[in-house]
Protein backbone atom coordinates (compact mmCIF):
# COMPACT_ATOMS: atom_id res chain seq x y z
CA UNK A 1 0.00 0.00 0.00
CA UNK A 2 1.00 3.46 -0.03
CA UNK A 3 2.60 6.02 -2.84
CA UNK A 4 5.45 8.18 -1.47
CA UNK A 5 6.73 5.08 0.87
CA UNK A 6 5.38 1.66 -0.10
CA UNK A 7 4.51 -0.66 2.84
CA UNK A 8 3.50 -3.73 4.02
CA UNK A 9 1.38 -5.06 6.74
CA UNK A 10 1.24 -8.74 8.04
CA UNK A 11 -2.32 -10.18 8.95
CA UNK A 12 -2.53 -13.62 10.83
CA UNK A 13 -5.71 -14.74 10.81
CA UNK A 14 -7.13 -16.37 14.65
CA UNK A 15 -10.13 -18.21 15.50
CA UNK A 16 -11.30 -14.82 17.46
CA UNK A 17 -10.64 -12.46 14.33
CA UNK A 18 -7.44 -10.64 12.56
CA UNK A 19 -4.25 -9.62 13.78
CA UNK A 20 -2.81 -7.20 11.89
CA UNK A 21 1.07 -5.70 12.40
CA UNK A 22 2.09 -2.81 10.56
CA UNK A 23 5.68 -1.68 10.21
CA UNK A 24 5.09 1.93 10.53
CA UNK A 25 1.79 2.52 8.80
CA UNK A 26 3.27 5.56 6.47
CA UNK A 27 -0.29 4.71 3.93
CA UNK A 28 -2.05 5.14 6.64
CA UNK A 29 -3.28 2.93 10.06
CA UNK A 30 -6.99 3.34 9.11
CA UNK A 31 -6.33 2.60 5.40
CA UNK A 32 -4.63 -0.29 6.24
CA UNK A 33 -7.15 -1.38 9.21
CA UNK A 34 -9.94 -0.98 5.94
CA UNK A 35 -7.66 -3.11 3.21
CA UNK A 36 -7.13 -5.94 5.71
CA UNK A 37 -11.43 -6.15 7.00
CA UNK A 38 -11.80 -6.11 3.00
CA UNK A 39 -9.34 -8.98 2.16
CA UNK A 40 -10.11 -11.55 4.65
CA UNK A 41 -13.80 -10.01 5.64
CA UNK A 42 -12.96 -10.33 8.99
CA UNK A 43 -12.89 -8.41 11.96
CA UNK A 44 -10.04 -7.04 13.61
CA UNK A 45 -9.15 -8.52 16.77
CA UNK A 46 -5.74 -6.73 17.29
CA UNK A 47 -3.74 -3.82 15.41
CA UNK A 48 -0.37 -3.40 16.24
CA UNK A 49 2.74 -1.88 15.49
CA UNK A 50 4.03 1.37 13.89
CA UNK A 51 0.69 3.74 13.54
CA UNK A 52 2.74 6.74 12.40
CA UNK A 53 0.71 9.40 14.13
CA UNK A 54 3.44 11.40 16.20
CA UNK A 55 3.08 14.30 13.96
CA UNK A 56 -1.07 14.46 13.76
CA UNK A 57 -2.73 17.37 14.77
CA UNK A 58 -5.04 16.52 17.64
CA UNK A 59 -8.20 16.69 15.37
CA UNK A 60 -6.47 14.39 12.86
CA UNK A 61 -5.45 11.96 16.00
CA UNK A 62 -9.11 12.35 16.99
CA UNK A 63 -10.79 11.67 13.81
CA UNK A 64 -7.84 8.73 13.27
CA UNK A 65 -9.48 7.40 16.56
CA UNK A 66 -12.79 7.92 15.53
CA UNK A 67 -12.53 5.56 12.51
CA UNK A 68 -10.86 2.74 13.75
CA UNK A 69 -13.41 2.57 16.58
CA UNK A 70 -16.02 2.83 13.77
CA UNK A 71 -14.26 0.17 11.96
CA UNK A 72 -15.08 -2.09 15.38
CA UNK A 73 -10.90 -2.99 16.14
CA UNK A 74 -10.75 -5.08 19.36
CA UNK A 75 -7.80 -4.45 20.89
CA UNK A 76 -4.96 -2.02 19.36
CA UNK A 77 -1.19 -2.32 20.60
CA UNK A 78 0.32 1.39 19.18
CA UNK A 79 4.00 1.69 19.28
CA UNK A 80 6.87 3.30 18.40
CA UNK A 81 5.67 5.67 15.78
CA UNK A 82 2.16 6.65 16.88
CA UNK A 83 3.76 9.20 19.61
CA UNK A 84 3.40 9.81 23.49
CA UNK A 85 -0.31 11.52 22.73
CA UNK A 86 -1.64 9.05 20.71
CA UNK A 87 -0.40 6.34 22.60
CA UNK A 88 -2.36 7.61 25.94
CA UNK A 89 -5.58 8.75 23.76
CA UNK A 90 -5.71 4.69 22.38
CA UNK A 91 -4.74 3.72 26.26
CA UNK A 92 -7.76 5.99 27.71
CA UNK A 93 -10.54 5.25 24.89
CA UNK A 94 -9.87 1.29 24.65
CA UNK A 95 -9.28 0.90 28.12
CA UNK A 96 -8.35 -2.66 28.87
CA UNK A 97 -8.50 -3.15 25.34
CA UNK A 98 -5.66 -1.51 25.09
CA UNK A 99 -2.45 -3.77 24.95
CA UNK A 100 0.79 -2.35 26.14
CA UNK A 101 3.53 -2.93 23.27
CA UNK A 102 7.09 -1.97 21.85
CA UNK A 103 10.55 -3.89 21.85
CA UNK A 104 10.49 -7.25 23.44
CA UNK A 105 6.69 -7.39 24.64
CA UNK A 106 4.87 -10.43 24.48
CA UNK A 107 1.39 -10.82 23.93
CA UNK A 108 -1.28 -12.82 24.03
CA UNK A 109 -3.58 -12.39 20.71
CA UNK A 110 -6.84 -13.27 21.85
Amino acid sequence: MGEATREQALIVETPSGLVVLTGCAHPGVVEIARAAQAYRGRDLQLLMGGFHLRNQSTRELERTLQALQSLGVRRVAPSHCAGDQAIARFRELWGERFVPSGCGAVTDAR
